[in-house]
């Protein structure tokens, strides 16, 4: 798919799912229906939420979404946030993820767009549990049977903006990272986005 396929104001939307499996069986060490949680981590509760691994990367003002089988740290999205010293500009891209039963982070970052857009604007962050639009303050959590993260990036050189959403469902074994794209540009876009298709 190119941006040039989208022309001025129209949206596109593309849907990618995420799959962690570590070869356990679902039934090991978790319990269905006991819904989700969305948290934004701080001090008092970073013990609680972040997850296990060598290469958890997980701070302060990053955003946890779980549920009783996956975990994911979401990137505070701010212009300086890093990984670590080698992997940059992760805002608002998932940076951890690993099972619940046996927590083992290997993941640095997932662009989700390939690092084309930036998603620098904390303001423009939006929390969704059970469709309904949740204010969680500075450290609060929800709970929820459906979550939501969704992102707005600033406008590319070419004015197309990318809408980003990571949704967890109660007992899943997936997130589900959707994409949407809005040319609100005065000229159409040249750049080329084939490995988003899934």
């Amino acid at each position: 798919v190119c941006s040039s396929d989208l022309p001025k104001r129209m949206t596109g939307t593309m849907l990618v799912k995420v799959v962690v499996f570590l070869g356990y069986l679902l039934s090991w060490g978790v319990a269905d229906g006991q819904g989700g949680e969305v948290a934004r981590l701080s001090l008092a509760n970073r013990a609680q939420f972040v997850p296990s691994g060598k290469e958890v990367d997980a701070i302060e003002g990053d955003w946890v979404i779980r549920n009783d089988r996956l975990v994911a740290v979401i990137a505070q999205p701010t212009p300086w946030r890093k990984a670590n010293m080698t992997v940059g500009n992760v805002g608002g891209m998932i940076i951890d993820l690993t099972r619940r039963e046996v927590e083992s982070d290997q993941l640095s970052c997932f662009y989700v767009t390939a690092n084309r857009f930036n998603f620098h604007d904390p303001k423009r962050l939006t929390i969704m549990v059970d469709g309904q639009e949740a204010d969680l303050g500075n450290a609060a959590t929800a709970k929820g049977k459906e979550l939501a993260i969704k992102i707005v990036s600033a406008p590319n050189g070419d004015g197309v903006i990318c809408e980003l959403t990571y949704r967890l469902l109660d007992s899943s074994d997936e997130i589900q990272i959707q994409t949407t794209f809005r040319n609100d540009g005065a000229k159409r876009s040249e750049e080329h986005t084939s490995e988003l298709q899934s």
